[in-house]
């Protein structure tokens, strides 16, 4: 893997092998506003949708078949009541 961290006189380029621990600051996932023609072009693109035959997947390895686990109970918890407090 490789890194790029940000110093205060320029950046510093971090190669390590995984597995590995990072951390980043706050203001790593700060959003950039699109352009108006940016939001023009994400209307017109056009999204390919394959299938597993398209990637000449094993059909045993992927979805419910290929899945490691699998969901055997789905329920909501019972309401409990509020703890009174004095």
């Amino acid at each position: 893997m490789v890194v790029e961290r940000m110093l205060e006189y320029g950046k510093e380029i971090i190669e390590t092998s995984l597995p590995a621990l990072i951390t980043v600051v706050k203001g790593i996932n700060e959003p950039r506003l699109p352009s108006l023609l940016g939001i023009k072009k994400a209307g017109k693109a056009q999204i390919p949708t394959l299938t597993a035959k398209d990637i000449d997947a094993d059909e045993n390895r992927i979805g419910l078949k290929g899945s490691p686990t699998w969901v055997t109970r789905c329920f909501s918890p019972e309401a409990r009541e509020a703890a009174a407090r004095f």
